[in-house]
């Protein structure tokens, strides 16, 4: 699959806090390693967008909206969202993209920073810094990181002495308030570290289940390719194949492992459904 040409230039110089998906020609600057979802996955199946990306497209409601042209019960995501069942997924990544660039941290300011009566900056998470470009670069690096820190630690010192006064008044104990992991500035933030080996399952059996609405759900996950242990008691149906027992009794346990095992990955896969459409994915309150 291929971006489209228009879009290459804007998707490389993007900034994103898990994998984009990898498509031919596509420069990367994410450096962590990504555990693909399945053995030779293809590398624009390589990321949780490209699984938000088709868990949009199982919500009934947003297909009857995508089918009616944004008109239907979706219509408010449909503008956001757009059409993912007119287009594929490298024509859809190369317009909606943008949905989760995160604002990269060092950037060139269009207008002078807001500040208050004070003098001070209205926002006070963002360090204005006036740079002389024509330092030594080991200066200008060093004086750099010198000064971020000592502004992240007096910002975590505010921040605590603000919750130690709400705590006081509340009579509650202090929160923890380091600054901690860099927050995400997307439009639409992924909500949990993705395991893509799990999306890709739960997608497997829900497609498998929507394909034989009848078939039992030993069935279903064999069709899915689900596996489950195959150990009962230290015996297999191997083990007892070779002694010439019955294994009827391993068999009935492997059946509910299965069946167990398909209505966890369905509940699961309705939950990230239902909530990928109000822009949170993957989001589940329960197993």
């Amino acid at each position: 699959m291929k971006l489209a040409g228009s879009a290459f230039g804007a998707v490389n110089r993007a900034n994103f806090v898990f994998a984009p998906p990898a498509f031919e020609g596509l420069k990367s600057a994410f450096l962590r390693e990504v555990k693909p979802p399945f053995p030779d996955a293809p590398g624009w199946q390589c990321s949780v967008y490209y699984y938000w990306y088709e868990y949009l497209r199982r919500h009934k409601g947003y297909e009857e909206t995508c089918l009616n042209d944004g008109n239907g019960p979706c219509a408010k995501e449909f503008v956001t969202f757009g059409d993912v069942h007119a287009l594929n997924f490298g024509e859809w990544w190369g317009e909606r993209f943008w949905l989760f660039e995160e604002r990269r941290p060092v950037r060139r300011l269009k207008r002078a920073p807001t500040l208050d009566s004070r003098g001070f900056p209205v926002d006070r998470d963002t360090l204005y810094l006036e740079i002389d470009l024509t330092a030594p670069p080991t200066q200008l690096f060093r004086d750099l990181k010198e000064e971020i820190w000592v502004q992240r630690m007096a910002a975590e010192e505010r921040a605590q002495r603000a919750a130690a006064t709400r705590a006081a008044k509340r009579k509650k104990p202090l929160p923890d308030l380091r600054l901690g992991p860099q927050k995400s500035t997307a439009h639409f933030p992924v909500e949990t570290k993705p395991v893509l080996s799990a999306l890709h399952e739960h997608l497997l059996v829900w497609d498998a289940r929507k394909a034989n609405p009848d078939a039992e759900d030993a069935e279903i996950a064999d069709l899915a390719g689900i596996r489950v242990n195959q150990v009962v008691d230290g015996e297999t149906i191997a083990s007892r194949s070779l002694l010439k027992l019955p294994s009827d009794d391993i068999e009935k346990v492997l059946r509910r492992r299965k069946q167990l095992a398909v209505q966890r990955h369905l509940r699961i896969a309705r939950q990230y459904i239902d909530n990928v459409v109000k822009g949170r994915f993957p989001l589940r309150t329960g197993r």
